[in-house]
């Protein structure tokens, strides 16, 4: 596994993920979900950290990776239905 943590003044804001199997399979583009927490706690500096994070993953992204956006608090949203 392979984490990436994305900081902002020295205080991590995001986090990503990747496990690599070690068995063969076909060759897949896969779809990337990245959780966004909306809640009221999340104000201020804190959105704005998690804003630049998100900038920063989806820029990082291969080209033809898929990739959606949900962001929660009182209710859930996605980014594209």
């Amino acid at each position: 596994p392979v984490a990436t943590v994305c900081a902002r003044d020295g205080v991590p804001c995001a986090a990503m993920l990747s496990c690599l199997s070690t068995f063969e399979c076909p060759t897949a583009t896969p779809t990337i979900i990245f959780l966004v927490d909306r809640s009221g706690s999340m104000s201020g500096s804190k959105i704005d950290a998690v804003q630049a994070a998100l900038h920063f993953f989806i820029r990082s992204l291969p080209v033809g990776v898929q990739f959606n956006v949900v962001g929660f608090g009182t209710t859930h949203v996605l980014c594209v239905d």
